[in-house]
């Protein structure tokens, strides 16, 4: 991973994932709890264990950390290598758009323009499979996080009944008395 991509995944995270990748080490595996007391001993603020597991899961998700064994690491930065240029047409046909130099009257261009255009039209196609997976997982995310606010609510309204049942039997004990 390429440091301009590492860069660009941080920018969709929120900002407590942002500082918590920075306590996530690159050499060795940390648990959660370990992250979550480097932030702590050099920041003096400890995020909530609910939110460090959040947090954690979707860097993990994004690709920016590993995950092995309820351990974590973070995905090292490479520079691009001439493989990687083979492996995305789109972007070495950009390039080779950008850089291109004028050629002499015999010589004929590697690519044209409808095969650059191609190319980078497979890769918003490849782009945005990507992006509809992304969001099919934040929507069954979202629909977890609403199951769990509706049973909090469930056993509320439970609590709730029980509480007026005290209290009218409270009341009848009290006019029993007086």
């Amino acid at each position: 991973m390429t440091p301009a991509k590492i860069a660009g995944l941080l920018q969709g995270q929120t900002s407590m994932a942002r500082k918590l990748f920075e306590f996530v080490p690159i050499a060795e595996e940390w648990t959660e709890f370990q992250i979550a007391n480097e932030m702590r001993r050099v920041t003096g603020s400890a995020p909530d264990l609910k939110v460090t597991r959040g947090c954690l899961r979707d860097l993990a998700d994004s690709g920016l950390i590993r995950r092995r064994n309820d351990q974590f690491h973070r995905a090292q930065a490479q520079e691009k290598t001439k493989q990687k240029e083979a492996e995305m047409p789109a972007a070495k046909a950009v390039t080779t758009l950008q850089l291109k130099p004028t050629h002499p009257k015999g010589e004929k261009p590697a690519d044209s323009p409808i095969e650059i255009l191609g190319d980078i039209a497979g890769s918003i196609v490849a782009l945005g499979k990507s992006m509809a997976e992304q969001l099919q997982q934040l929507a069954s995310r979202v629909e977890e996080a609403a199951i769990h606010i509706e049973q909090g609510q469930e056993a509320n309204a439970a609590n709730l009944q029980k509480l007026k049942q005290l209290q009218s039997l409270l009341r009848s004990l009290g006019d029993d008395a007086a």
